[in-house]
Order: C-alpha cells, then sequence, then structure tokens
C-alpha cells in the first residue's frame, strides 16, 4: 500500500502521485494506492486523472477520521509531493509509525529529509523519479529498514523528546508559582 494523506488541494500535487501510480501499475498490478484527506474541488479533477486512465480499481479514497494511524500502519510507504509545505506533518507522523517517505525537494520537506538517510527527496513533478524510488524502497529491504529506522530516531528526538521536555518544564514552573 503506497499513501498520501493531507488536505486534497493543487498545492498538495496529488497529480504527480497518481502519475507515479499510473507509472507503477505498468510495472506491477499488485499495487494499492490510498488517498487520505479532506476534500475539495481539485478531488473531482484527480478523480477524473485515475478513471481517465482505467486505474480506479487501484485507488482507495477516505476522509479524514481518528483512525490515521491504522492508515500508517497499513502502508509500506508515504509519498508527499506538495509544493512549498511549509513544516511538513505528514512526514514526520510517517516518521514516527515507521513509515519510509519519498518527498518533494520543496519547502518544509528539505529541513526534515536528509535524502537517502531518513526518507528520500524528489524533484516536484517529477513522477518518473518518485515511481524510481518507490522501487527502490519496496523492493530493497536493508534500504527501507535503514531509512525507517532513522527517520523514527531523527523524529522521536527533534519532534517527540523535545517536545515533552518543553512540556514537563512548563508544567514544573506552573506547580513552583502554586
Amino acid at each position: 500500500v503506497i499513501l498520501y494523506f493531507g488536505t486534497i488541494n493543487k498545492q498538495k500535487n496529488i497529480i504527480t502521485f497518481c502519475k507515479m501510480a499510473n507509472q507503477l501499475i505498468k510495472e506491477k498490478k499488485n499495487f494499492i494506492f490510498k488517498i487520505v484527506g479532506r476534500k475539495s474541488d481539485y478531488f473531482d479533477e484527480i478523480v477524473d486523472y485515475i478513471n481517465k486512465n482505467r486505474q480506479i480499481k487501484y485507488f482507495r479514497f477516505f476522509e479524514f477520521n481518528n483512525r490515521m494511524s491504522e492508515h500508517l500502519y497499513q502502508s509500506d510507504l508515504v509519498i508527499a509531493p506538495a509544493i512549498n509545505d511549509g513544516f511538513g506533518r505528514t512526514l514526520v507522523e510517517s516518521m514516527l509509525h515507521k513509515v519510509p517517505v519519498i518527498a518533494s525537494r520543496s519547502g518544509g520537506h528539505e529541513e526534515i529529509i536528509n535524502s537517502g538517510y531518513n526518507g528520500v527527496l524528489v524533484d516536484l513533478f517529477n513522477h518518473n523519479a518518485y515511481a524510481k524510488e518507490a522501487m527502490k524502497i519496496l523492493s530493497n529491504i536493508n534500504f527501507r529498514k535503514n531509512i525507517t529506522k532513522r527517520a523514527y530516531l531523527f523524529a522521536k528526538s527533534n519532534f517527540v523528546e523535545k517536545n515533552d521536555f518543553k512540556i514537563n518544564s512548563l508544567i514544573k514552573w506552573y506547580r513552583d508559582m502554586m
């Protein structure tokens, strides 16, 4: 299962995800592509593209709900093709769920992913590069395990432990004030 999750709008560049899927389906027919997110008018454009390419049977669509962890745990790979995404919460959540990530070399993604170390960055709109890197991650078990482990440790130390420390410090400060 290859997953995209986030808002479904043009800035998130889901058309590149769909073009990558098209490329992967030509190589191997046993993929499932999940799109999880809040729909916008852009959703119809995405579904039209998928239907035009006769690939609807490979896609599953879900609205956001409280079962996002379940979607992540069921996934082999997360694709984050957004254009100039600010922070990249999708990346961090994927890393903390131990799911490898391929993201666009754009915006905040470059601050979080060290390409080839804790994920993979590819050029915007390059669906062929996404497909190539997806096949590499899915077929090379050692590479997948290594980047996934490093991504998890990176996300945990930079986004969980630091926040725990800040929260605990704030709680201590409040207690000291009382």
